[in-house]
């Protein structure tokens, strides 16, 4: 998998401000298809939880420890640490950056 699985679209805070605010359903209404594929993506590699296939967000451990210090990801520091972590969670699964 490389970053054409997120369709081009860069990490966006206000994507994932949406899903940690449960509004899921506005966001998925309010995004292009890609763009829902691209955060689909994110989400998933950054570990912080996972979009079913209706749409609804579900936490994972590290999406539960995010939202108990910063429930609306206003932090700089919640956005230095997504920054940080994609890299390194692409390396240990695997994946490129690149083509």
């Amino acid at each position: 998998m490389s970053i054409s699985q997120h369709q081009t679209f860069g990490l966006r805070s206000e994507w994932f401000r949406g899903l940690f605010l449960n509004k899921e359903g506005e966001l998925q209404s309010a995004l292009g298809k890609y763009q829902w594929l691209g955060l689909k993506t994110w989400v998933k590699q950054s570990g912080v939880g996972q979009i079913s296939s209706e749409g609804s967000f579900e936490k994972k451990p590290l999406g539960g420890i995010i939202s108990s210090f910063d429930p609306n990801l206003l932090m700089e520091a919640t956005w230095i640490f997504f920054f940080s972590i994609f890299p390194l969670r692409m390396r240990e699964q695997g994946l490129s950056i690149g083509s």
